[in-house]
């Protein structure tokens, strides 16, 4: 092997070291070594040479790199704020209260957005808008019916009636 004349391979260490085995070039042996697994890594001859693992001495600074931050899988806002949505819709003409609802569902569903239920908060947002528009129309035609109880059929003195 020392003349060049055997093909470039891994070959067991020419050191004695019977627990790696050492790159030889086809010219010289190389400093790179692996452990030795099995006779068919020896058998694995022209294989290109495996780049080694840097070596860092005490006290040298080791590089690092920036990590991306994992995406947090939080659905509980988003979750949240698409079933408040649904509430407010449903809840659209009996309260004031629904209003504060669909706001709530729109900020939850805003702060899920960053989670990984993305469609499950724009879902919470589009049902908490919606909440607030059908909470809004059932005000105006409730706030219509008190002024003008007679336009829908009603008695005029029908609200005086029930007390109000």
């Amino acid at each position: 092997m020392a003349n060049g004349h055997a093909p470039a391979g891994w070959y067991p260490d020419p050191a004695g070291n019977t627990t790696i085995v050492r790159y030889w070039d086809g010219q010289a042996w190389t400093e790179q070594t692996q452990p030795m697994v099995s006779q068919e890594q020896l058998n694995h001859i022209g294989m290109p040479p495996v780049t080694p693992a840097p070596v860092y001495a005490p006290g040298q600074a080791i590089p690092s790199y920036a990590i991306d931050e994992p995406v947090k899988n939080r659905k509980g806002p988003a979750l949240a704020g698409m079933i408040l949505g649904i509430v407010s819709i449903v809840l659209c003409c009996f309260s004031w209260v629904d209003i504060i609802i669909a706001i709530v569902a729109i900020v939850l569903s805003a702060v899920g957005i960053k989670s990984t239920r993305k469609k499950m908060a724009i879902t919470g947002i589009i049902l908490g808008v919606v909440g607030i528009i059908a909470a809004a129309i059932m005000w105006v035609v409730l706030l219509d019916i008190i002024n003008d109880p007679t336009k829908y059929g009603l008695s005029s003195d029908y609200f005086s009636a029930l007390g109000y």
